[in-house]
């Protein structure tokens, strides 16, 4: 009873996030002037592998809670804590003998954010950091704000620990691309720019929304309308299907001034400009999977050449599109994850199974979709308490969430 009550909660929410999206405006992201990172280097991947991990405060205060998650993404440090869903996106560099990081702090579910400058000193690690050997210690230290060059407060927090040693094999799922456009990320939801933004956010893997335009091109769009929530011109009215790409690209941008991207082009940002591992394609068309196939075939190869290996799988959402999918007689070598029926799943050959989350953790059917070896994925959870419960207690591989810097945290300081 308490479960489907949190269910109630949540649905209550969604309408209300719904009818204020429009009016949402994207947080103007602080920056430090001057930069400190003028004329440092590169991180070392020695000196990346040696500070990531689990970190404990060595303030009183304990300005972002007990524990905090250290995490790279190529050159860019991610900061992921246990309070008031509050993350950190840091610019990296070394210079003499330290280590400096220097970014922004906010908080996923308000619009408050600060300017952060940290490092590790030569005293607290970076000696032996950069001569390539670990230290016995490793801080970082330094100050964060919340009006930029106002309040400043310190920071300090110790290295405790590896992060949780499955952290390679489970899925954080950036919904939309990264996120929703009323979560007032840098960039907008289904952009190519935030595909590539992603990852510091925690994602390791992304889903994204495939629609057609007029021409029959695959492009990046949740709705199957075009409406001020998420695009620009209101004068541009009806469906995505309706526009040529040249029409769509020309006459909009989407909500924060980019381009509706063509998937070809995200999946090719993907593969040459991401770490991430999975892309899950919702194709909301029918009529767009014979159009996406040879797409998905071309990045698969793409990745591989590369060395990659990144898992491009068409999602099966509806009955419609199932049956679409299966018209094809190469159906079930083509890969793919299914939202329906574990039934479906293994008649189709997909790679794996994709239920809601309201339908509960389902762990005997998720152990027996497993023992097929299948994947599962759960859709999509934002509620930091059903979070919890379902890296806890579920054996789901992964979770498809709007606020991957929550799922980032309890996930990788599990055990």
């Amino acid at each position: 009873m308490k479960f489907y009550f949190q269910i109630l909660l949540i649905s209550i929410a969604i309408f209300t996030i719904i009818g204020c999206e429009l009016d949402v405006i994207p947080v103007e992201i602080p920056e430090h002037e001057p930069s400190e990172l003028k004329g440092t280097s590169k991180v070392s991947s020695f000196i990346k592998n040696a500070t990531e991990g689990l970190y404990v405060s060595n303030n009183v205060s304990k300005p972002f809670g007990d524990t905090i998650v250290l995490k790279w993404s190529q050159d860019i440090l991610s900061v992921f804590t246990g309070k008031n869903t509050t993350y950190m996106v840091l610019n990296t560099g070394t210079k003499a003998d330290e280590i400096i990081f220097e970014g922004y702090w906010r908080n996923a579910n308000s619009n408050e954010t600060g300017a952060v400058l940290l490092k590790i000193s030569s005293e607290n690690g970076a000696k032996e950091l950069l001569k390539g050997t670990n230290p016995l210690n490793i801080m970082i230290a330094g100050i964060y704000d919340r009006i930029a060059a106002q309040n400043l407060k310190d920071f300090a927090y110790r290295r405790i620990d590896d992060l949780n040693p499955g952290k390679e094999n489970y899925r954080i799922i950036a919904h939309k691309g990264g996120g929703r456009n009323f979560d007032r990320l840098p960039h907008s939801e289904n952009s190519i720019e935030l595909i590539k933004y992603c990852s510091y956010l925690g994602a390791n893997s992304v889903e994204l929304d495939v629609q057609l335009s007029k021409d029959k091109i695959p492009v990046l769009f949740h709705d199957n309308y075009l409406s001020l929530r998420t695009v620009n011109n209101q004068y541009l009215i009806g469906k995505v299907s309706d526009y040529y790409l040249k029409q769509l690209q020309q006459l909009t941008t989407l909500k924060y001034g980019e381009l509706i991207p063509t998937l070809d082009k995200a999946l090719d940002a993907i593969i040459m400009e991401t770490e991430l591992k999975l892309v899950w394609l919702d194709v909301k068309n029918p009529d767009a999977i014979a159009l996406v196939k040879p797409i998905q075939q071309k990045y698969i190869e793409k990745s591989a050449q590369l060395g990659r290996n990144v898992e491009i799988l068409i999602g099966l959402s509806t009955a419609d599109v199932l049956n679409r999918f299966k018209e094809s007689p190469d159906y079930n070598t083509v890969p793919s994850l299914c939202e329906l029926d574990e039934n479906d799943v293994i008649d189709v050959g997909a790679l794996a199974w994709a239920p809601r989350w309201s339908m509960g953790l389902l762990n005997e059917r998720v152990r027996t979709i497993q023992s097929l070896g299948k994947r599962a994925f759960v859709w999509t959870i934002d509620d930091l308490v059903l979070i919890k419960k379902f890296i806890n207690e579920s054996n789901f591989d992964g979770i498809v969430t709007n606020y991957s810097p929550v799922v980032a945290y309890e996930y990788y300081k599990s055990k």
